[in-house]
């Protein structure tokens, strides 16, 4: 029988000690998701990468979260202008009120970012299930 020298470490099992596949993330992959969740620019790349095929799953996901919120946002601005040709005197407050509206879509694009470099998952939206449920946590 063959023996492995005494010096060499038996193979250890990653889960053993706790590590995860999503611990093991290439950089490449997260800074890919960071520039798909970068306000007002970020729906550019990641609608470029919803048309390329062999995205893994997280990517995909992300992807697609981006330019979902994007086309949310615009949709918003664009009601807002209608409605703000409409009156005969646009307020202040309406004005506040679209700015409200890219702000909140700005935080939540570095929500999602700040989720990506704590590598958790940010459910978005209703009936999202517990965080290892979905394709994004991991």
């Amino acid at each position: 029988m063959h023996q492995p020298p005494e010096d060499v470490p038996p193979l250890i099992d990653r889960t053993e000690l706790g590590v995860r596949d999503r611990d093991l993330d290439p950089i490449g992959s997260r800074l890919r998701l960071y520039l798909y969740y970068a306000p007002i620019a970020g729906w550019l790349p990641a609608l470029l990468a919803l048309r390329r095929s062999g995205l893994d799953e997280r990517e995909f996901v992300a992807a697609k979260r981006s330019v979902q919120l994007a086309i949310g946002w615009a949709i918003g601005l664009a009601v807002g202008s209608t409605v703000s040709e409409q009156l005969a005197n646009p307020s202040l407050s309406f004005l506040l009120l679209q700015s409200a509206w890219t702000s909140t879509y700005c935080l939540i694009c570095v929500g999602l970012m700040v989720s990506v470099w704590r590598r958790r998952s940010w459910a978005i939206g209703p009936g999202r299930g517990r965080s290892g449920d979905r394709p994004d946590s991991g």
